[in-house]
């Protein structure tokens, strides 16, 4: 994941594989803006498409999603953003 301090965007990408065959794999990208003394300046969350189970039929058990947004970050806090922490995470139901 790349993260352009101008103009604010994420770029990358997430692939996602479900190796179950009876359980949808549902995730979520958690990204947090750590600043330069370590502490969270802002947090953006990026769902991801379910991969289905792979015994399901009407959809894919794997996926590859381009990420191309815009983060919300206030034009204060950009000078100081050091770093991403990107966390995969199961997404609620």
């Amino acid at each position: 994941m790349e993260w352009n301090r101008a103009t604010s965007n994420l770029n990358g990408s997430m692939w996602v594989s479900n190796h179950m065959w009876f359980e949808a794999c549902r995730k979520m990208l958690v990204i947090t803006f750590v600043d330069n003394e370590g502490n969270s300046a802002a947090t953006m969350d990026i769902t991801l498409p379910t991969a289905c189970a792979t015994t399901d039929p009407t959809c894919p058990s794997e996926s590859v999603t381009p990420i191309n947004q815009v983060a919300p970050i206030s034009k204060y806090v950009k000078p100081f953003i050091d770093h991403l922490d990107v966390q995969v995470v199961d997404r609620p139901r």
